[in-house]
């Protein structure tokens, strides 16, 4: 409905369809007024209806709802005034200091630091693969052993 018509909302009764939405104007009065945030749904209901807010307020005022029910512009909030009666102006964004760019590594210490890191974690995962294999193999002499152990009648032999 952005062409160049102008639509009488008015002249809709609260049965008729409002395309493409295929919604009622009764059900859009209806989802508008249950909204918790009315701003959100008059946007939300407008491009449903691929209308324009302002088109959206004039038919749900034109159908009953009241003004005070419409969401409304935020005030902008005055700088608070100082002790002094001044008012108080943020402090300008601070440059970074020039000691803190200088301890900064350069590209090639921060690829050297990496490549260390990366060599490090590579030697804990041989060391891990190492550790583990050593595991599974004393599992094995363990498992092993317990059978050797039942077979020749250890301690744990009933008879």
């Amino acid at each position: 409905m952005h062409n160049k018509t102008k639509i009488d909302w008015a002249a809709l009764s609260l049965d008729d369809v409002v395309s493409p939405s295929e919604m009622t104007v009764g059900q859009i009065i209806t989802e508008f007024r249950q909204a918790k945030d009315r701003k959100y749904t008059l946007q939300a209901l407008a491009d449903q209806v691929c209308c324009s807010v302002e088109d959206m307020k004039e038919l749900l005022l034109s159908h009953g709802v009241k003004p005070v029910e419409m969401p409304r512009a935020r005030k902008k909030k005055e700088p608070v005034e100082n002790f002094r009666g001044g008012v108080e102006t943020p402090p300008p964004a601070s440059e970074p200091d020039p000691a803190e760019l200088l301890d900064r590594p350069t590209p090639e210490e921060f690829a050297e630091a990496c490549d260390r890191v990366v060599s490090a974690m590579k030697d804990l995962l041989a060391a891990y693969v190492l550790q583990a294999a050593a595991l599974d193999a004393a599992q094995k002499k363990l498992a092993r052993l317990r059978e050797v152990l039942d077979w020749k009648g250890g301690p744990h032999d009933e008879s």
